[in-house]
């Protein structure tokens, strides 16, 4: 997990954060999928919301239904991140 984007680790726990609370699962690894631990389209559709609200950016549902991990959604976290700071 980089470290290197101030907020990256902020991001990981702001997302295992809400995923308990959504699924009611604590403990979580950070390459646990969603669905696996019982999480249905309607609860991914919460949980995305709530993320949108807290680090006000978006998350397409089609993309996390590809990689519905808590790593993959701090990666799209860094990248735009890194974006929206003039990176590459």
């Amino acid at each position: 997990m980089s470290q290197t984007v101030p907020g990256h680790g902020e991001a990981v726990l702001a997302i295992n954060r809400i995923w308990n609370q959504v699924l009611g699962v604590n403990c979580l690894d950070s390459t646990d999928d969603f669905f696996d631990l019982g999480g249905s389209s309607v609860d991914a559709l919460v949980m995305l919301r709530m993320l949108e609200a807290e680090l006000a950016m978006e998350f397409p549902l089609a993309e996390f239904y590809d990689t519905p991990t808590i790593e993959a959604l701090a990666e799209r976290v860094r990248r735009i991140r890194v974006m929206s700071e003039g990176g590459v």
